[in-house]
């Protein structure tokens, strides 16, 4: 993930503050200099600047701000975790302030972002990021987030999938059969509808075919599957679960 792209994105969604800001106080000359410091990607000065007004200035209200932008900062820096630690304190303080959805978004970009490539590894992370963007949606059904978020669940729910299909497939070529009939229900019960349903399905034929599995679940699913897909190569032993006569 490339520092400008987060910069792209923080102004996208954060966008320029509608309050006045009079510079005649210290408080409001440091977050000046801090946004200054931010938009030319000088961020450890706008730590330093923003620090400032959170510990010297307490109770004005330039100190909610710059405990905001701080978590920006962070974000913008990469350093996730540090940015989640202090955008959820903020949900925390703050929980209704003005920007709080765009609060609730972060939380999940920086789970999201942290997300491992590699399907093997775990993936709390991106349950994690399911379930912040889940809870945006629920608390503010009309934020202004709802289209991103909407994406990130369905890319986060493919890369899970994706691991599930992984460690399916893996029991079938090891022939622990009940263990990846068990992989691949829970998959086509919970990822469902998003390109892996078939690849699924082959799995599950070919594991309750290698068992002599005639059971009227496994007679169930050759039937949906020959229906669903009907031209795959492993029809033939779906149609011998269906028949029970297995050689």
């Amino acid at each position: 993930m490339k520092s400008g792209l987060l910069f792209s994105l923080l102004l996208l969604l954060l966008g320029c503050s509608s309050s006045k800001i009079d510079t005649n106080s210290p408080a409001e000359r440091l977050y000046l200099e801090g946004e200054e410091a931010i938009k030319d990607e000088r961020f450890l000065i706008a730590e330093e600047k923003l620090e400032a007004i959170t510990k010297k200035y307490p109770y004005s209200e330039y100190a909610v701000r710059a405990q905001l932008r701080l978590a920006d900062v962070y974000f913008q820096e990469e350093r996730l975790p540090e940015a989640s630690a202090q955008y959820t304190v903020f949900r925390d303080l703050h929980p209704n302030h003005e920007k709080i959805d765009y609060v609730y978004f972060r939380i999940g970009e920086c789970a999201f972002f942290q997300i491992p490539d590699k399907i093997g590894r775990d993936t709390n992370i991106a349950h994690e990021a399911l379930a912040a963007y889940k809870r945006l949606l629920r608390d503010f059904p009309n934020t202004s987030y709802r289209n991103q978020s909407e994406s990130r669940i369905l890319e986060t729910r493919k890369k899970l999938a994706q691991k599930e299909i992984y460690i399916a497939n893996w029991y079938l070529g090891q022939d622990r059969y009940p263990s990846a009939i068990k992989r691949y229900l829970y998959l086509l019960k919970t990822y469902t509808n998003i390109g892996y349903d078939e690849e699924a399905y082959k799995g599950l034929i070919k594991s309750y075919y290698e068992l002599k599995e005639a059971s009227p679940d496994s007679k169930r699913y050759a039937r949906d599957f020959i229906k669903r897909y009907p031209n795959n190569e492993e029809v033939a032993l779906a149609r011998t679960i269906i028949g029970g006569n297995f050689n």
